[in-house]
């Protein structure tokens, strides 16, 4: 009788396949999840590019309208009448302020709240600019928030920092912000120059331009003579007024300039990326982010700092 050998692994050979295979199988796994992690990295760094390189484009190409039109004006400051940059506000029987127009009638002024000043929302510990400009539309064109506005009609808009509405489940306790622009309603037969406004309250939201945006913030380039320098909207009120109360009287800085800052976060949090930066330097001053509310919950966003200056050529005076 003839007998046929077995043949087969032995327990050993089956015990190195075994393990060269869990070698094959974790070196595919940890490159797919490498490249999931890269992936979510890369889609949070498009996300902030996508806002502060075309958001803030898109804004900075308004403001550069501003003081168009008021040709008897270039010079910019708070007392300029019609001034491109809304500093002041009052009835139209006023003198010696931007904004002299009312809010939704002639004979009711608007809140102060509705000027370029510096109290607003923000997720850092310092409180974001708010920008109100004013200019007349030098063409058919769309004010801020999209609508149709005619050639020669006057044009105010806001831009400041609100709360999104379209939060995400992650937002549940971190404040989701974005930087909304407010603009006034336009006539159907253009008014260079208004009695009044409407829907420019300050209770109106607006649209959103930029979302996720953690911080807004500018400063005024101002020339006093031949010297120039950029000053905070607080920094700015204070050394015009100084300017005047001086003995005797001193130039006034006039405004031809603005440098303009955002701090823009990912929609979606990076849970697995290295993210661990808190603090920032926008515009010459280190901004630090705020704690989430509730103990545990993470803030790892992609986040990036867009800085714009824009050159205001209808407020050069007699350049």
């Amino acid at each position: 009788m003839i007998t046929k050998k077995q043949k087969g692994f032995t327990l050993i050979e089956l015990m190195i396949g075994i393990a060269l295979g869990l070698l094959i199988v974790a070196a595919g796994l940890a490159i797919f999840l490498n490249s999931l992690k890269n992936s979510r990295l890369q889609e949070g760094v498009s996300q902030v590019q996508d806002g502060g390189i075309f958001g803030l484009d898109y804004i900075a190409s308004q403001v550069r309208l501003a003081n168009y039109g008021n040709v008897e004006n270039r010079s910019l400051n708070d007392q300029t009448p019609m001034g491109g940059i809304v500093l002041t506000t009052g009835l139209p029987t006023q003198t010696n302020i931007n904004l002299a127009m009312g809010d939704a009638n002639a004979t009711t002024a608007f809140a102060n709240t509705i000027v370029t000043r510096s109290s607003g929302l923000s997720n850092v510990n310092l409180a974001s600019d708010q920008l109100t400009i004013q200019f007349i539309a030098p063409t058919d064109m769309q004010n801020c928030v999209g609508e149709n506005v005619q050639k020669g009609d006057r044009v105010v808009q806001r831009y400041f920092l609100r709360a999104e509405n379209n939060k995400t489940n992650h937002d549940t306790n971190i404040t989701s912000l974005g930087l909304a622009c407010v603009a006034n309603s336009p006539l159907n037969n253009p008014n260079s120059n208004p009695r009044f406004l409407t829907r420019f309250a300050p209770n109106i939201t607006g649209e959103i331009i930029i979302p996720n945006v953690d911080y807004f913030g500018f400063l005024l380039g101002a020339r006093t003579g031949n010297n120039y320098r950029y000053y905070t909207v607080d920094e700015y009120t204070a050394a015009v007024t100084a300017a005047r109360n001086a003995i005797p009287a001193q130039e006034v800085p006039s405004i031809e300039m603005i440098k303009m800052a955002v701090l823009i976060r990912s929609q979606n949090e990076v849970r697995t990326a290295p993210i661990t930066l808190s603090t920032y330097e926008i515009l010459g001053r280190t901004v630090t982010l705020n704690t989430p509310a509730t103990t545990g919950v993470t803030n790892k966003f992609v986040r990036n700092v867009y800085v714009t200056t824009i050159a205001l050529r209808n407020a050069l005076g007699d350049k």
